[in-house]
């Protein structure tokens, strides 16, 4: 087992928040309930250290299991995986990567790259539309309106529905 010294030494993930007080709220992604507050960063930083060695020492003492840093713990992948599906999926699946002139494989990874596309592009546009209304709420309250009413066009993207509805078919803006 390693020493407090030698988990001190390991890189753990350190998260600070700014608070509305001035002060800096640290805490270790890894080490559930380590955390500590500071007037300044550096100050936080020392306490964390602080609140470290405290952390490990109960966990040693009691024996408890230490988790190690996140990116040592991040998992190797191979680029392989089993999936089960319903006969008939796999079915239409074959077919349409044979019209396709591709393997089931390819035409499989094909998809899933779309789909995880889509789900990017959804989660883009719906973080800049945030930005842009959260930036617009913050113009009105400082401007002495009284009352305020934005409509925001949203963008015809792409329909993921139609993944649900019909997953083989292409996918196409309508």
């Amino acid at each position: 087992m390693k020493t407090i010294d030698e988990y001190l030494e390991l890189p753990y993930t350190f998260e600070i928040t700014p608070e509305d007080n001035g002060t800096f709220f640290i805490k270790v992604k890894e080490l559930t309930g380590c955390m500590s507050v500071g007037d300044t960063l550096d100050e936080a930083y020392s306490m964390i250290k602080d609140a470290m060695e405290s952390w490990l020492s109960v966990a040693i003492d009691e024996d408890d299991f230490i988790p190690e840093p996140e990116i040592w713990a991040q998992k190797k992948y191979s680029g392989k995986f089993v999936v089960r599906t319903p006969t008939y999926l796999h079915k239409e699946l074959s077919e349409k990567a044979e019209e396709n002139g591709v393997s089931l494989n390819t035409y499989a990874v094909s998809l899933l790259s779309r789909r995880c596309g889509i789900i990017e592009t959804k989660d883009n546009i719906i973080s800049s539309l945030s930005e842009i209304i959260i930036g617009e709420e913050k113009d009105y309250k400082n401007s002495g309106v009284t009352s305020y009413k934005k409509e925001v066009p949203v963008p015809n993207v792409i329909h993921a529905t139609s993944i649900f509805k019909r997953p083989c078919e292409d996918i196409r803006e309508n």
